[in-house]
């Protein structure tokens, strides 16, 4: 099966070699741990991430955060990224720039285990395929040790296409195929590990994504079994390092 027809990020070939695509969410990879700066410091992290499709999309993420706690309990967060679409092919560019902002809650506690909450809006942008915003909300629950913290959490995103442009690919036999972005419900869950102490910290993490379109992708040519709505599942593998910087 090729995969070779895919031009631009967010298209995937699904079992019938059909060329598809998704909207994603703003952020290529919740490395959501919930350890935080103390108040009033900050501290950044830099991240690249795999992602891939079973039969599908293969991409890289890079992406920078940059977090600070402005009081205790409530952290502010802002992230970019670049995604890259790594499947062989020829066309409109591979790459979409991501952005997000957004807070975490963490309730101050002296307990093993730790826990916040995430909520963020973002979004992104693609020459070739169009622009779109996305929101998210999100739990995490981690470790606390000084040196060892592993972490699992989950989000549920909304991603709406804006200013969608239309854009042609070709199938596995060489005819064409007309994409658009379409609405997307994204659930994830994460797991990870932080290693070294908190203010400066390896992180490894693995997720499992699950992305249902809420309309339609395919424009041309008509489907034969109706308005066949896509859903995909990614798996990405990230690593990141975090560092106080104030």
């Amino acid at each position: 099966m090729a995969r070779r027809h895919l031009l631009v990020p967010f298209a995937a070939l699904v079992a019938a070699c059909t060329p598809r695509a998704l909207t994603p969410n703003a952020r290529g990879f919740a490395f959501d741990a919930p350890t935080t700066p103390e108040v009033g410091h900050s501290d950044a992290q830099f991240d690249i991430t795999r992602i891939g499709m079973p039969f599908g999309a293969e991409a890289v993420n890079g992406g920078a955060r940059y977090r600070r706690t402005l009081r205790p309990g409530l952290v502010a967060e802002g992230e970019g990224g670049l995604l890259h679409l790594t499947n062989e092919g020829s066309g409109g560019s591979r790459n979409a720039v991501t952005g997000r902002v957004g807070l975490m809650l963490r309730p101050p506690s002296e307990q093993e285990l730790r826990t916040a909450l995430t909520l963020g809006v973002g979004g992104g942008l693609s020459s070739t395929a169009g622009d779109w915003v996305s929101v998210d909300v999100g739990a995490a629950v981690g470790g606390s040790h000084p040196w060892l913290r592993p972490f699992v959490g989950g989000d549920v995103s909304y991603n709406a296409a804006v200013g969608s442009k239309p854009f042609t690919v070709d199938d596995s036999g060489g005819a064409p195929v007309t994409l658009q972005l379409p609405d997307t419900i994204g659930l994830r869950t994460t797991a990870g590990l932080e290693l070294g102490p908190p203010d400066r910290a390896l992180v490894i993490g693995f997720s499992l994504a699950r992305m249902i379109a809420r309309e339609p992708d395919v424009l041309s040519p008509p489907t034969t079994t109706g308005d066949v709505l896509n859903d995909d599942v990614a798996v990405a593998i990230g690593l990141g390092f975090r560092v106080a910087v104030e």
